[in-house]
């Protein structure tokens, strides 16, 4: 569980920060998409 994803996350503090701070765009980029289709 030591693997860097090279290019995504050049300086982050920890894995899961990083996973975490994905989850939550991945959560609002859903809201906004399922948004923008209902208008």
């Amino acid at each position: 569980m030591n693997q860097k994803m090279p290019g995504i996350w050049p300086t982050c503090p920890s894995q899961k920060t990083s996973i975490r701070f994905l989850g939550e765009f991945l959560v609002l980029f859903y809201c906004f998409h399922m948004l923008e289709a209902k208008s």
